[in-house]
């Protein structure tokens, strides 16, 4: 691990979680969603901040393979994003292509009430 990853994880991510469960989210909410996965490990849900775009109904996320966040996602296993202001829970894909991880996120796989992502603002 490096000193970077560190102060990403412990500084910088719960500020930005902060910022994207509350009122002021519209500033980050059109490119950065929060995972929120069980820990493979500990079983503790984490909250990780991450950016992503739109395509055709689905958000993608492409990550460095060295990043570990992605680790905690099970294809199969659906996840709860927090997207432009609302919680949702999806489908969760995973490729690796080149030393990159792409993670597919399909909402849709709750009930319907959560199911639909909120447009962008």
């Amino acid at each position: 691990m490096r000193l970077g990853d560190a102060a990403m994880r412990n500084v910088v991510n719960p500020v930005v979680v902060a910022i994207l469960r509350s009122p002021l989210h519209a500033a980050l909410s059109r490119h950065v969603l929060v995972v929120e996965a069980a820990g493979r490990r500990t079983g503790r849900v984490r909250r990780t901040p991450v950016n992503y775009r739109r395509e055709d109904g689905t958000l993608v996320v492409r990550t460095l393979r060295r990043r570990q966040w992605w680790q905690n996602l099970r294809p199969g296993h659906p996840v709860r994003l927090l997207v432009c202001g609302r919680r949702v829970d999806a489908a969760v894909d995973i490729a690796r292509e080149d030393g990159h991880v792409v993670v597919r996120l399909t909402p849709g796989t709750a009930s319907a009430s959560r199911s639909a992502v909120p447009e962008r603002s």
